[in-house]
């Protein structure tokens, strides 16, 4: 078992449990940690917390980190 599956039966555990909940502060913040920490991968985080929400997360990794993004510009109306 990788650290990735272990990670993912922890949130399956502990949503299922109650525990937490997707829309919880708490759920979020433990997505956004794992997924600074390298643990998560981008695509696992937008099923988790949806695209927006991911975006944003993969936008902030990549200032913390100073990394240049490869993203298209916006499309002009």
């Amino acid at each position: 078992m990788t650290d990735e599956d272990a990670l993912s039966q922890e949130i399956a555990a502990a949503y299922y449990d109650d525990e937490i909940t997707v829309d919880s502060e708490t759920f979020q913040e433990f997505v956004a940690t794992t997924y600074y920490d390298d643990q998560l991968k981008y695509e696992s985080v937008k099923q988790l917390l949806g695209a927006e929400t991911a975006q944003r997360l993969r936008l902030l990794k990549a200032d913390v980190k100073d990394e240049p993004l490869d993203i298209a510009a916006p499309r002009q109306r």
